[in-house]
């Protein structure tokens, strides 16, 4: 997925000498090269401020930041307490906060899955990206105990024009395969009982809107 994301700036890059990149068969007036690799399940891609590319790795449980032009991989921080399942579980989203390109506020926010026993949840968490170092300090918890399953968790994460962050939780596999006794919750609404003691059990499905704090 690095590859393709970055193909037409890796191929401009490779022309110029930079590194010479291994071509990869792609569509019809695409050129694609192998940009990097041994990524470890990579679920989020963005562009960053910095003009590097950011990527979450689900089974890697960390972050890394890949230089679109040598293909250099560099460890942004790890998330050690994750939860990697087989499907859809570990590190997943990935958000720079709306001001990270101002210079003093350089927050990235992570979704993730953990488990203890048979619970499984999702966390929001908040990291400042320390630019002298180049490297996450530590976690500040946003929200907690979100629904989680062993598949389908979604866990897709962006700061909307309105600057709040936006979740998006998936069906966590429900009413299939192994979890085909379980019911499908993406039209059932909290209700101020599940709002005030934080049960999140009817976010399954939804798209959540949150503050940064």
């Amino acid at each position: 997925a690095a590859a393709v994301a970055a193909c037409c700036l890796v191929g401009a890059a490779a022309d110029a000498g930079e590194r010479e990149f291994k071509a990869i068969p792609a569509a019809e007036s695409f050129t694609g090269y192998v940009l990097t690799e041994g990524l470890d399940m990579p679920w989020e891609i963005l562009w960053g401020p910095d003009g590097n590319l950011w990527v979450t790795e689900r089974m890697g449980k960390r972050v890394t930041r890949v230089d679109p032009r040598t293909g250099a991989k560099k460890l942004v921080g790890e998330i050690p307490d994750a939860f990697a399942g087989p499907q859809h579980e570990g590190v997943l989203g990935m958000a720079f906060g709306p001001d990270f390109s101002g210079g003093a506020n350089r927050d990235v926010y992570v979704y993730y899955t953990l488990k203890d026993g048979d619970k499984r949840w999702g966390r929001i968490v908040r990291f400042e990206y320390d630019a002298g170092t180049e490297k996450f300090g530590p976690q500040h918890i946003v929200i907690d105990n979100l629904p989680a399953g062993d598949d389908h968790n979604g866990g897709r994460l962006r700061v909307g024009p309105d600057r709040k962050l936006y979740l998006t939780i998936g069906e966590q596999g429900h009413n299939q395969f192994g979890n085909a006794c379980l019911p499908i919750e993406a039209q059932r609404i909290p209700n101020v009982c599940d709002v005030e003691w934080k049960n999140y059990n009817a976010y399954r499905g939804k798209t959540l809107r949150l503050n940064h704090d």
